[in-house]
């Protein structure tokens, strides 16, 4: 019996839905996935070398992958754009990407951890279940293909300005 009522929405309060955009540029701290809050220089978010699927970046090799030039008083620290808004919710650890050419790409979350590290350097001698708390990728293997879809970080830091991961 058709009661005229439309449920739109079923999800439970609280649940994670899928983003339109990243959080923005950021980087890893030591301890977390840290947002950009200061301007820097945009060539120093152009990695000297992109991290490709199965590379594990750490601390000790981030400098091989980072920007020759420094960001301000970070250093040398390789910078990408905050994807942890993107989840794994599909079948098999997946997420499809609509990219502005028309096309799909397919991710996949290759830890299990229901997100996409496009190369942050985690330190993965944290705690498995801290890290799925507090940062939400729990390895530092990169699971983003990089000549398929841009992580690099090439917005103005004045229009993004969240402080906060979910």
């Amino acid at each position: 019996m058709a009661t005229g009522v439309v449920h739109l929405d079923r999800s439970t309060a609280g649940s994670g839905l899928g983003k339109s955009f990243c959080d923005g540029p950021c980087y890893w701290d030591g301890c977390k996935v840290a947002l950009l809050t200061s301007d820097i220089q945009v060539r120093s978010t152009v990695p000297s070398i992109a991290p490709e699927v199965g590379d594990s970046v750490t601390p000790l090799t981030e400098a091989e992958y980072a920007s020759q030039f420094p960001a301000g008083s970070l250093g040398r620290k390789l910078i990408l754009q905050d994807t942890r808004g993107w989840f794994a919710r599909h079948p098999g650890g997946t997420a499809n990407l609509l990219m502005s050419d028309g096309s799909v790409k397919i991710l996949t979350d290759r830890n299990g951890d229901g997100y996409f590290n496009p190369g942050f350097p985690v330190d993965e001698t944290i705690d498995k279940e801290t890290l799925r708390r507090t940062v939400g990728y729990t390895s530092a293997q990169c699971e983003i293909p990089a000549f398929e879809v841009m992580t690099a970080a090439t917005l103005n830091p004045l229009y993004l300005r969240k402080q906060i991961f979910e």
